[in-house]
């Protein structure tokens, strides 16, 4: 047996920020001032706090590791918005030349790497080929456009040589399937939009509609809906209001109000009545082209940190918003409207009930993180049959009296297991039993309504990899820190060895038996170098 030394090193970063809560995350969204006065405001606001999760502070990290190396000089961050102006230019000027043949090597992993079920990488969505609903679709913030052609059991992607490799919404023209939109970025993340994009062959080549931006205009894409009957018209929702085309994407409008909007739905049978919601609540009775808000039984916006919204061909009259709270982002409410969204009642609130958006498997925490996590579907032949999706996954089945914990984050017995976080929980055309969870570990699947998961997303290459170390003496020996799914390291084989979100990591020069990995979640406490070294000895690393 041989032995591998794993050093793991808390680095106890200097913490602060201006604003509380998930503040933090909006204010690195849409950054102002430069890359350094942001991280003195975050240092500012930590420096004298204890960690707390749901806080947004492992959200920044992430947005810093990725910017550090992303800057110019002065700070200004508008750099990969040059990079990317720079990039299409040159592509569009130079496909002839563009050589078939090249000398990197992909190393993986190709599959999901042994251990720990920490997961592939995170995915904002998933959809369904209209005519074959075995072909899917899934989306990744980096990781791009991914296919199934046989319901999730294999993955493959062209999408390695488009300039924009994260994605938020795709939409598939319901009788014409060669015909897709493509909305960029990551509503949940850093990775701002560069528009629509458009395919006419089925996704084998793309181009940018009449919607587009760079990254300095610091647009997201939350959600694209084409009109069920006349595929000309769709809607983007957008954290700048909801955008209209009525030519197939060649223009666009705005029609609403300047919002943040986070979903966006139809309601059944009805294109004509359309819901959109951030921290508001909006309805359109003339498909998109005007908005009214809606306040009657809502919380106001300013105890809102986020809604997501539900609907179901079981009674078209029925809306569902589950709604997270602005302070600890633990749950506001889950709201129910049974007249088209003209007005809502409360169903579900965390007092008395339990708090549906938290980690704990009874409910009993008051925080979560509905700022960058919050889901929700209904099924299409019982509108009582709810899921929602936060850190966790619960179910109600008489419309939210009472709720029961249909998945847990961490591996236990007693529970069924499902990667933290969940993005988007979405039924299988003309199932009422199968529906899928995408989440920051990648794609789950259950057949029979939450009873039992699959994860189906075993060599899906999304993974958001933050450094790598190499061995200097053996190529073959390789660590690398991922957001999400910890540090991997292989010898031949990939292997997880540590969880969590992976982040610097090395092989020592000396001995490349001896790896040091790091992560984002030690105690918080100032320092601008290592305090504490914690050995690990990891056995049957071979």
């Amino acid at each position: 047996m041989k032995y591998l030394l794993i050093t793991v090193l808390s680095f106890f970063y200097i913490s602060g920020f201006s604003q509380v809560d998930e503040n933090l995350w909006r204010t690195y969204d849409n950054p102002q001032g430069t890359f350094e006065e942001l991280q003195e405001s975050f240092n500012q606001y930590w420096e004298n706090r204890p960690y707390e999760k749901g806080k947004g502070y492992k959200q920044y990290k992430r947005w810093e590791t990725y910017m550090n190396p992303r800057i110019y000089p002065s700070g200004d961050m508008t750099l990969p918005s040059t990079n990317y102006q720079n990039f299409t230019e040159w592509y569009n000027t130079q496909p002839g030349n563009l050589k078939t043949a090249n000398n990197w090597t992909e190393l993986g992993p190709f599959a999901k790497p042994t251990g720990d079920d920490t997961g592939v990488g995170r995915l904002n969505f998933v959809r369904f080929n209209p005519l074959k609903h075995s072909t899917m679709y899934v989306g990744a913030p980096d990781g791009g456009l991914w296919k199934s052609i046989n319901s999730g059991a294999s993955w493959t992607t062209n999408h390695d040589f488009l300039a924009i490799i994260g994605v938020a919404d795709l939409v598939i023209h319901p009788t014409d399937t060669s015909i897709m939109y493509l909305a960029t970025g990551d509503v949940e993340g850093d990775r701002t939009s560069h528009g629509v994009w458009k395919s006419t062959n089925g996704g084998a080549n793309w181009n940018i509609t009449g919607l587009v931006w760079i990254a300095g205009d610091n647009y997201k894409i939350s959600k694209l809906l084409m009109h069920p009957s006349n595929s000309n018209i769709l809607l983007a929702a957008t954290n700048g209001g909801v955008y209209k085309t009525s030519d197939a994407g060649l223009t666009w409008t705005l029609k609403s109000a300047d919002r943040d909007f986070k979903d966006m739905e139809f309601k059944p049978g009805d294109p004509n009545t359309v819901y959109v919601a951030g921290k508001e609540f909006w309805k359109s009775t003339d498909n998109g082209d005007t908005w009214t808000q809606i306040t009657s039984g809502l919380p106001a916006a300013s105890n809102v940190a986020r809604i997501a919204l539900a609907v179901t061909a079981a009674d078209a009259t029925y809306v569902y918003a589950v709604i997270g709270n602005e302070v600890g982002s633990g749950l506001n409410g889950l709201y129910r409207s049974t007249n088209s969204g003209t007005s809502f009642t409360i169903v579900t609130q965390t007092a008395p009930a339990k708090n549906i958006l938290g980690y704990v498997t009874d409910g009993s925490d008051t925080n979560g993180q509905a700022f960058y996590d919050l889901a929700i579907a209904v099924a299409p032949d019982d509108k009582n049959f709810i899921t929602v999706g936060g850190v966790n996954m619960w179910n109600t089945t008489d419309g939210g009296v009472n709720w029961t914990i249909m998945s847990h984050w961490s591996p236990d017995p007693n529970y069924q297991f499902v990667h933290a976080d969940i993005h988007e929980i979405n039924y299988l055309p003309g199932s009422t039993t199968t529906f899928f969870a995408c989440n920051d570990g990648g794609i789950s699947k259950t057949t029979n309504n939450g009873v039992t998961w699959t994860d189906i997303s075993n060599n899906l290459r999304i993974s958001q990899q933050t450094t790598v170390g190499i061995s200097a003496t053996n190529a073959s020996k390789i660590v690398a820190g991922l957001q999400d799914i910890g540090t991997i390291y292989t010898d031949g084989t990939w292997k997880v060895i540590g969880g969590g979100d992976g982040e610097d990591c090395f092989i020592d020069w000396s001995n490349d038996n001896n790896i040091v990995i790091t992560g984002t979640n030690g105690s918080h406490e100032r320092s601008t170098m290592v305090e504490r070294v914690l050995p690990i000895l990891l056995q049957g690393f071979q």
